[in-house]
């Protein structure tokens, strides 16, 4: 017979108990002791939700890129090319594919540079066609199932090309790019709705004490009274290339532009919204060491410069997307010889202050790009690029998933390694210089391509597939807890 035991008040162990339960039921803890809870009465639920990662290469016998990304239903939506043709990639969460086709188009290379979904769950697609010793802009809008609804391209009579696209809350599309129609790279900009047709398009430029300044614009987002554009714009006395971030209206009128000048070039340039109002821009600078270096400016609503920081490995470091996460910090993407033997794919976390939380490289013994970057909704990051490393041909698509703290257990026998990276932030002093920005409608040639859709079955191979359970924490009522304890009490 079993004696009864009488608890006190004022016991200064309780025993609280943490009923864990996994997605399928199991009970994973009973009880943990803690010590003197005062409140009786408070309880807390958390939820801890299912983490997946994996990493999956797709591909062709030939070479195959994956360039940008966007967030689906149920997915993701990738452009890039399969074997030299605009390709549109739906995969799942898990990575799995949903279907993929590829664009031919007059017999010539196609490139999908950057994807964007309207809100009928249509996809656009910008990049470019390569026409003999030409380029041409291209655009196309296709259904949810990647069937063409229409094609445009742009051209003149020089290079042309669009690097960025974004879809506008009317579910228009701003494209942006290049023209090449007086003989020089024009920052190009173009509005279309979603028949394709054009709204307005600007090309601007600049003349500094009768230097001209060209460029390209690379990203953009939209505010609430117009579109704030990064773009890379170079000095004709110097050739030296600089960010330059500039604000128009609806209509592409140029509202102010500035631009941040350094002694040395800066190649590509990305630009997202901050939840202050203001923006977040990435670029990759030579300025700030003897290699490329990613930098990082978080800017106010006007451009002006609230910090700004170089992260250097030690080696050469580009950057390709910059993302606010939803804790207010930033996930950076691209890639780094940092850890040797080619190029990797590369993630840093930021937190608001562009501190950095980890970083990582991602990647096998030969060469690997990532170019876009997503947090996804489970907390993790996915990214996207290419690989020389992993799948069937030449170069194909990878696409890494990983949890909060960019981790991933990749499989032993793919020779895929996830390493640590020691880059170092180093805060930068560079001034925004304001500068006239003028604008004009160029001379541009609109025509309809022909174009053959190919359904295509990409030569799947994975180099991680593993899944956290789901596991759901219940602190109990402290009044329940004193209840179990004086059962599990009275069996002793």
């Amino acid at each position: 017979m079993h004696s009864q035991r009488k608890i006190s008040k004022n016991m200064v162990m309780l025993v609280i108990a943490m009923i864990v339960f996994s997605a399928d039921g199991v009970l994973l803890i009973s009880h943990i002791n803690v010590p003197q809870i005062q409140n009786s009465q408070s309880h807390e639920i958390i939820e801890h939700r299912s983490t997946s990662y994996w990493a999956k290469s797709y591909g062709t016998s030939d070479y195959d890129d994956f360039y940008s990304a966007v967030p689906t239903n149920n997915g993701y939506a990738i452009t890039g090319t399969y074997s030299g043709n605009v390709s549109l990639t739906a995969i799942d969460d898990d990575g799995g594919v949903s279907w993929a086709k590829s664009y031919y188009m007059e017999n010539s290379p196609t490139i999908g540079r950057s994807i964007g979904v309207t809100s009928s769950g249509q996809y656009t697609i910008a990049g470019s066609l390569y026409n003999g010793n030409d380029q041409d802009a291209l655009v196309m809008m296709t259904t949810s199932n990647g069937n063409v609804k229409w094609v445009k391209k742009l051209s003149t009579s020089y290079d042309d090309m669009f690097y960025g696209s974004m879809v506008t809350g009317d579910d228009g599309n701003l494209l942006l790019g290049f023209e090449g129609g007086n003989g020089y790279d024009s920052v190009y900009v173009v509005k279309m709705d979603t028949s394709g047709n054009i709204i307005f398009d600007k090309a601007y430029s600049s003349n500094i004490d009768g230097n001209d300044m060209s460029g390209e614009a690379y990203s953009a987002v939209e505010v609430s009274d117009g579109y704030v554009i990064a773009a890379l714009m170079r000095k004709g006395d110097t050739g030296i290339t600089n960010v330059v971030v500039f604000k128009t209206d609806p209509n592409g009128l140029v509202q102010w532009a500035k631009e941040y000048n350094t002694t040395k070039d800066e190649h590509n340039v990305v630009i997202d919204k901050t939840s202050e109002g203001g923006f977040i821009v990435g670029a990759t600078s030579e300025a700030f060491s003897a290699t490329y270096d990613a930098w990082v400016m978080k800017l106010d609503s006007s451009g002006n410069i609230v910090w700004q920081y170089a992260y250097n490995t030690g080696d050469t470091d580009f950057i390709k997307s910059v993302r606010q996460t939803s804790d207010g910090g930033y996930v950076v993407a691209g890639y780094t010889d940092a850890n040797g033997g080619g190029y990797r794919f590369w993630m840093m976390k930021l937190n608001s202050d562009g501190d950095i939380v980890w970083q990582k490289t991602y990647g096998g013994s030969n060469f690997d790009y990532s170019t876009d970057v997503h947090e996804t909704s489970d907390g993790g990051y996915i990214l996207f690029g290419d690989t020389y490393s992993f799948g069937a041909g030449e170069r194909d698509g990878w696409v890494v998933k990983t949890d909060s703290n960019g981790y991933i257990d990749f499989n032993v026998d793919s020779n895929a390694t996830i390493k640590d990276t020691s880059a170092t932030k180093k805060a930068t002093s560079v001034s925004p210089w304001s500068f006239d920005l003028s604008s004009e409608s160029p001379s541009i040639t609109v025509s309809t391509p022909q174009v053959t859709t190919n359904s295509i079955d990409p030569d799947v191979k994975t180099q991680s597939d593993s899944t956290i359970p789901e596991m759901s924490i219940v602190a109990v009522p402290i009044a329940a807890v004193a209840i179990v304890a004086l059962l599990r009490r009275s069996e002793h």
